[in-house]
């Protein structure tokens, strides 16, 4: 069975709600949606910034607890880099997937 990518099962605030929402949208429906251009920008923003955030956490402290962590603590904690970096990947997919479908410049 074929598991939907994490980025794509990770929504759970209501600025990525309306981030993907907007993404998903087709491109000639774009400017009939009711969400300002400034809204959208920052839902973006947030949601980027929410993933780099967690990846530079998990990193840094891997990075400064590695000789106290246990081996399974390590492998956990390169898991969930992992996963937050496919959801990084994904979001940044999306982004570039609606700019080449769309006349509309991305912010």
């Amino acid at each position: 069975m074929q598991q939907e990518p994490a980025h794509r099962t990770q929504r759970t605030t209501p600025e990525a709600e309306r981030a993907f929402a907007w993404l998903a949208a087709p491109a000639e429906n774009w400017r009939t949606q009711n969400q300002d251009l400034g809204e959208l920008s920052i839902d973006l923003a947030h949601e980027l910034r929410t993933s780099l955030a967690i990846l530079t956490l998990l990193s840094g402290n891997l990075d400064l607890l590695y000789e106290r962590l246990d081996d399974g603590r390590r492998r956990k904690m390169i898991r969930d880099i992992r996963k937050h970096m496919q959801r990084l990947n994904g979001l940044i997919t999306d982004i570039l997937v609606l700019r080449d479908d769309s006349e509309i410049t991305p912010l």
